[in-house]
This record gives C-alpha cells, sequence and structure tokens, in this order.
C-alpha cells in the first residue's frame, strides 16, 4: 500500500510460529514514479512474494516468514539485476523487521537501512542433565 499521511502505518501481528518484514521504498531515483519500481530478490535471483513491482513511496505491510536467516538484495522487476544488497539478517520468531530502500543514487547514496521494531523470541531452552543411575 501507499506510506499514509503523517506515515503511521499499523504494527505487526503477533504470531508464535512466523517473523514478520515490511518494506518501505523510500528511493526517488527516478522522475516517472513507474521507473522505480523494485523487486526483493533472494540470494537465487528469485523475487520474494509479496515484495514484487514495489514503487516509491509504497510499504508492502507486514509479511510472515519462517524463522531463518535471509540473504536479500533490491533488484531491477523480475530480479533481472541487483541494484543494492541488503547484509543478510537473522529473522526470529514473532519479530517484527522493516528495511528501507532510501536515496536516489545521485544526491544520496542508493541504500537499504534494516530496522528492528520488534526482536522476537531468540529462545534457547536447556532440557536437564539427566545423570546415569550409579551401578
Amino acid at each position: 500500500g501507499t506510506i499514509p499521511p503523517g506515515g503511521t502505518v499499523p504494527p505487526a501481528p503477533i504470531d508464535f510460529v512466523n517473523g514478520f518484514v515490511r518494506v518501505v521504498h523510500a528511493a526517488p531515483f527516478a522522475a516517472d514514479v513507474n521507473d522505480t519500481a523494485v523487486d526483493i530478490c533472494d540470494e537465487n535471483d528469485t523475487p520474494i512474494p509479496g515484495l514484487i513491482g514495489l514503487l516509491y513511496l509504497n510499504e508492502s505491510g507486514y509479511l510472515p516468514f519462517s524463522p531463518g536467516t535471509y540473504d536479500w538484495y533490491v533488484g531491477t522487476p523480475g530480479c533481472a539485476s541487483q541494484m543494492v544488497d541488503i547484509p543478510a539478517f537473522n529473522l526470529f520468531v514473532n519479530a517484527a523487521l522493516t528495511l528501507y530502500i532510501l536515496g536516489d543514487g545521485t544526491n544520496q547514496q542508493f541504500t537499504t537501512v534494516l530496522s528492528v521494531d520488534r526482536v522476537g523470541l531468540n529462545q534457547v531452552v536447556h532440557l536437564p542433565l539427566i545423570q546415569p543411575k550409579s551401578q
């Protein structure tokens, strides 16, 4: 959707299975807004569903993804070429991250910033040590 006036967007939903990623396209790198279309692509040059055809001043809304490590980039439509790399990031259960696409490539470097909106759950469960019975 389009970024609403005042820039307020609803918070991420609560989910104890997935984490959430939202992308905000704030990079005015072309005079015609239709020429600002980008796709978010994975390391295999595959567009990420829900993060395709984003135009300047669009935001994707929070999309659910399985917990894990992601290595994406901002690409031209169809992931034909890479415009800017997104450093690999970890997504935890119930985490909410926002990826901002920034810069115009001329006056400001074209870049991305990843914001942690909600940390999520990164818990390690320690099971009790069971001692064998002595004979």
